[in-house]
């Protein structure tokens, strides 16, 4: 039955509500299926939280320093949802920029606000995913986000561009 649960709370969230990554919430979901951890820097409104919890990840790991739209019967909903599905939820209220994440299978960037600071997490935090950095687009200066994630790539060889969707609230998807 949660699993149930689980299903109909992220259908309801990703075709009822408008999130900045509505378009991307069953791929997001779909990614982290494929990981057993999972971090997210920045929480946004949780449409990507409800899609990484969607994908069944053993641990999901969420940072973000002034959480818009989380309220705490969110925080709830989310960790019972996530703990009846044997996911380990945590919600971090810091900074990304002053946190030493654990080692984790994908990363996903949603608090980058501007291209040195999209540049600044992934030198930090970056190398710390073994599987699949993701990078949602919705600046209104998408190519200096692209440079970044290109000065990024070209830095450190392990890691390529799978996917670039480019459009208002576009993504980018390194893997190794």
């Amino acid at each position: 039955m949660a699993l149930l649960t689980l299903t109909e709370e992220y259908n309801k969230r990703s075709e009822n509500y408008i999130y900045d990554v509505t378009d991307h919430m069953d791929k997001l979901r779909t990614y982290a299926s494929q990981c057993s951890h999972v971090t997210e820097l920045g929480i946004g409104n949780v449409g990507s939280t409800f899609a990484f919890i969607a994908g069944l990840p053993a641990n999901v790991v969420s940072y973000d320093a002034s959480p818009m739209e989380i309220k705490e019967v969110d925080r709830v909903e989310l960790a019972d949802l996530a703990l009846a599905n044997n996911v380990t939820f945590t919600f971090v209220e810091e900074d990304p920029m002053d946190v030493t994440i654990a080692n984790t299978d994908l990363l996903f960037i949603h608090d980058a606000t501007d291209a040195s600071r999209l540049s600044q997490e992934l030198s930090l935090h970056g190398n710390k995913a073994s599987k699949f950095i993701i990078v949602p687009l919705f600046s209104v200066d998408n190519e200096s986000f692209l440079t970044a994630i290109d000065n990024f790539v070209s830095a450190n060889p392990s890691w390529e561009i799978a996917e670039s969707i480019q459009q208002w609230c576009g993504l980018v998807v390194l893997s190794k």
